[in-house]
């Protein structure tokens, strides 16, 4: 039993050297401590811009029921405006999808920001 535990240490003591070897492979300085700031400024930005669409879409819910409703729409088509905005997402999604291989991340993803700003302007 005791030959047993001390081969169980053994392989436990190479795969945690192998493991330390390889992490000190790397001399970019970078990688050992994480993120670059360039990586965290990017970061940073596209998380205040999903911030920002999400608070375009959130401060309309509030205020569009009661304003449509004064000007004579009813809450079934309140609830079609907002049921058809997701259900042209859920449709879209896959065929832009498709295009982001030709197309590329970035240029759909700041394509898209700055359509949503335009609509968002446009809808008052």
């Amino acid at each position: 039993m005791e030959a047993i535990s001390k081969g169980v240490d053994q392989v436990q003591d190479s795969s945690s050297s192998s493991r330390s070897e390889g992490l000190l492979v790397s001399n970019d300085e970078d990688s050992k401590n994480g993120w670059t700031k360039k990586q965290i400024l990017t970061a940073i930005t596209l998380s205040l811009m999903y911030l920002a669409q999400a608070i375009s879409f959130g401060i309309i819910s509030p205020f569009y029921p009661s304003e449509a409703a004064k000007k004579g729409a009813s809450s079934v088509v309140v609830g079609l405006v907002f049921g058809v905005f997701e259900l042209v997402i859920f449709i879209t999604s896959p065929i832009y999808g498709s295009f982001i291989q030709e197309i590329g991340a970035r240029y759909m993803f700041l394509s898209g920001s700055f359509l949503l700003g335009g609509c968002s302007l446009a809808f008052g």
